[in-house]
């Protein structure tokens, strides 16, 4: 969502947030298959981990949909080379 915002308004509020929501992603939510896992538990005892069997491919299509923007706008080769 931060990508689309900051595409249609130019912010850098927004494009800081794209950036800082792509690399949480590419640092816990993604995997050695290439694949955006899409829960993390909240629960006490278990720190914040990432639920590894749990996934959706919405979760990768909306992840490469907002790499592409955010490509786009910051004009990064390394942001490309993620999608």
């Amino acid at each position: 969502v931060s990508a689309l915002l900051a595409e249609a308004t130019s912010n850098k509020t927004y494009l800081d947030a794209a950036i800082a929501s792509a690399n949480f992603i590419q640092s816990h939510l993604h995997n050695r298959t290439n694949i955006i896992l899409d829960s993390l538990s909240s629960r006490l005892n278990e720190s914040c981990s990432v639920y590894s069997t749990t996934y959706s491919l919405d979760g990768s299509g909306t992840f490469i949909e907002g790499l592409v923007i955010l490509a786009d706008i910051t004009r990064n080769t390394s942001t490309e080379t993620l999608y």
